[in-house]
């Protein structure tokens, strides 16, 4: 080989070293609820909310994550439209594979990341003491929790004693503030011990549709937060307000003639003493009124009367009902979700779209996760010794059932084979695709091979129609072979 072929072969290109994590192995960041003395009970500071006016519950927060917190705790609509996206958002199924960075498989190091997701998932980083699950939709909930009510996700992967990945922890992003480090920033977290720098490898953030004017991410439910606390005063009002009209009362009717004849003589001449007296009479009448139980008897001199009486019937309910609408409409809009979704879709015919809208958007956050883990995984295949680069991600939102999405996998199914059939897929890939798991032991390689032959489809068949209309004539498959069997 002369010099000048030598200079012209490519190089394959070589990543620079990762650089040891400054993390102190076997130690993790220190949460919020843990102080500095051992072996103590921990005060539960969780809010009673039972008998909480909502509206001056948020307006005593500190700052705005906090109120938001608050608010996703208490509101019902806040916490039931983060409650549909984020269970819609973690699937049942996810894939993970591992490239080098010619893009190829790494089968040892695929094989690598899901031995320490196995372990994650089903097994503990620690069994010589109590430990918390750290398996991935765990993290998975805490974080995407963390990005719909604050716009960032934190987590940070914690070493083992002999520095090697123990397992991902989430951090709570409404504790992190920011350092100027020009050009860069770092996080820092506020703990019980202090502050604490986090400018390590092993700390990832990320955050969604971040203003680039300020270090801290925005909340993307922030907008709702006038409209969830006019919904807390609107539904006080319409509580008391149910209360005062729509029970009945009962009344007691006393005879003042009757009444009058049975007071002393020196009683009913002196409107003092009189006035006293009629005062005395009544409060006793009221307290004995108020502790009665619907199944006490009620008995009374003739001088007394009683009966239930109830406002009557006005005509506000049409105004309160388009209030109500009002309210629900900056509700959804604010915390970004679908009316459809939460039940509350005014005609079938928009339903269908605003499903579709509502795959998209839960689409979209679970991308960003995906991208998210995937930087994590990256970093503990690396400390594990393996060059490579982690995709993780998650199975595609759909609002289908399963039995309904049969057909639609086998579509895809078949694409995928036809794909490793022209040999442009890897058999590890493919595999991994359609089973989530790396190929069995005397697994036969057919990438390339050519062995897979689609059939042609001459009748144009729809997929989706359920009659299998035929698009080149415009018939039923149940109208053509009836027309066959006629001719025969």
């Amino acid at each position: 080989m002369n010099i000048l072929n030598w200079f012209l072969k490519p190089k394959a290109a070589a990543l620079p070293p990762i650089p040891e994590p400054k993390v102190p192995a076997g130690k993790g960041i220190i949460l919020p609820f843990l102080g500095k003395e051992r072996n103590t009970k921990i005060t539960n500071t969780s809010t009673n909310i039972t008998n909480l006016v909502l509206s001056d519950f948020s307006r005593t927060s500190a700052t705005m994550n906090e109120t938001i917190k608050r608010l996703c705790l208490a509101s019902p609509d806040l916490s039931y439209a983060l409650e549909c996206k984020l269970k819609a958002t973690i699937s049942e199924k996810f894939t993970v594979i591992a490239y080098d960075e010619l893009g190829v498989v790494d089968e040892e190091a695929t094989r690598a990341a899901q031995a320490f997701i196995m372990r994650l998932n089903f097994g503990s980083h620690d069994y010589t003491k109590f430990t918390k699950t750290a398996d991935i939709r765990s993290l998975a909930a805490s974080c995407i929790m963390d990005s719909m009510r604050y716009g960032a996700m934190a987590m940070q992967l914690v070493l083992g004693s002999t520095r090697l990945p123990a397992y991902f922890g989430a951090l709570p992003v409404r504790l992190l503030s920011f350092a100027d480090n020009t050009p860069d920033t770092y996080p820092i977290y506020k703990s019980p011990d202090g502050d604490i720098p986090l400018n390590y490898p092993t700390i990832f953030y990320s955050s969604s549709a971040q203003d680039q004017e300020s270090a801290y991410a925005d909340s993307p439910i922030q907008s709702a937060i006038q409209a969830a606390l006019w919904d807390a005063d609107f539904l006080d009002s319409l509580r008391r307000a149910a209360m005062k009209n729509l029970l009945q009362r009962l009344v007691i009717t006393v005879n003042s003639d009757k009444y009058l004849a049975t007071l002393p003589l020196d009683v009913s001449t002196d409107q003092t003493k009189l006035k006293a007296h009629m005062d005395s009479t009544i409060t006793e009448l009221e307290n004995q009124m108020a502790n009665l139980d619907p199944s006490d008897a009620l008995i009374l001199f003739d001088v007394l009367s009683a009966d239930t009486v109830a406002d009557s019937n006005n005509s506000s309910d049409r105004s309160i009902d388009i209030l109500q609408q009002v309210i629900n409409g900056k509700l959804s809009a604010g915390a970004k979700i679908l009316p459809s979704v939460i039940g509350r879709g005014e005609s079938s015919n928009s339903a269908s779209s605003e499903s579709m809208l509502f795959v998209k958007a839960i689409a979209a956050v679970q991308h960003e996760f995906n991208l998210f883990l995937s930087h994590g995984l990256t970093l503990a295949l690396r400390l594990m010794g393996h060059d490579v680069s982690a995709v993780f991600k998650f199975a595609d939102v759909n609002l289908r059932p399963e039995l309904e999405l049969a057909s639609f996998k086998a579509i895809v199914q078949a694409n995928e084979l036809e794909l490793l059939s022209l040999g442009m897929e890897n058999d590890i890939e493919t595999v991994i695709k359609l089973t989530g798991t790396l190929p069995p032991k005397g697994y036969k390689p057919l990438s390339g091979t050519g062995f897979y032959k689609k059939a042609a489809d001459t009748k144009g068949s729809n997929d989706y129609s359920n009659t299998s209309v035929d698009t080149t004539s415009g018939k039923t498959d149940s109208t053509q072979s009836q027309k066959d069997s006629e001719a025969k």
